[in-house]
């Protein structure tokens, strides 16, 4: 009976394609040409804008935390940002 309702459930999605959304996105999805990549300097000046008694995010990390960040930690953070654009 689980097995009947899960397999009602979990169908797959028809295969067919919406041209409107292929196109659009094969059109207007960021290229390298148009997105800028941050700098260190840019990570500094929003990590020191942060208001001290916010408290910390799911990850846990604080704005305490991030302020406490050597330069080697705030270039480490612009390739990590840098690497998801």
């Amino acid at each position: 009976m689980f097995a009947e309702h899960l397999a009602d459930v979990f169908t797959p999605n028809d295969a067919t394609i919406d041209h409107e959304i292929s196109d659009f996105l094969a059109n207007n999805l960021a290229t390298e040409e148009n997105i800028r990549l941050l700098t260190p300097k840019q990570i500094k000046k929003e990590i020191s804008s942060l208001t001290i008694r916010k408290s910390p995010g799911i990850d846990q990390v604080s704005p305490t935390m991030l302020k406490e960040l050597s330069q080697k930690g705030i270039v480490m953070l612009t390739y990590l940002f840098n690497a998801i654009l």
